[in-house]
């Protein structure tokens, strides 16, 4: 998805107010609480492999918590 089609997501159809995007090169993670491979559920790249290990040793979080 490019910035367009990412505005137009964010706006549009999920009625978002503020947005930022957010690096995504490829040692991106996403990992989700209960998933297999300990959570990692995309294919990061900083192993140069095609599997769910080549996530960076050090990093950031974003975390998204249901609103109550």
């Amino acid at each position: 998805m490019d910035v367009k089609e990412l505005t137009m997501l964010m706006h549009d159809i999920l009625k978002c107010e503020q947005a930022i995007n957010l690096d995504g090169g490829g040692s991106s993670t996403m990992w989700i609480r209960e998933q297999p491979f300990n959570g990692v559920v995309n294919y990061p790249t900083d192993n140069n492999r095609y599997d769910h290990e080549g996530s960076k040793s050090k990093s950031m979080a974003l975390i998204l918590t249901p609103k109550n």
